[in-house]
């Protein structure tokens, strides 16, 4: 694997870690609320959507980037 595909893998997992836990302190912030809180809800639960989709690229992008490792590895070991 290349350094720089070691690089950008490495970065992705951060990301995606990063993103992990902003979602789950969304989460927990507005499980924490009480129900009568609704403008509050209302601003946590838009957070909470937004971190699920940082989450969600994230997660999508440390996956190609394993996949075109992968990718570059086979090519390695095949000779190519």
């Amino acid at each position: 694997m290349t350094t720089s595909t070691q690089i950008e893998i490495d970065d992705a997992r951060r990301e995606l870690e990063n993103a992990y836990r902003e979602y789950e302190r969304a989460n927990q912030d507005l499980n924490s609320l009480p129900p009568i809180a609704t403008h509050e809800r209302a601003a946590l639960t838009q957070r909470k959507v937004e971190a699920w989709n940082s989450l969600e690229a994230a997660r999508m992008r440390y996956e190609d980037l394993q996949q075109r490792a992968s990718g570059l590895n086979k090519g390695k070991s095949d000779g190519s």
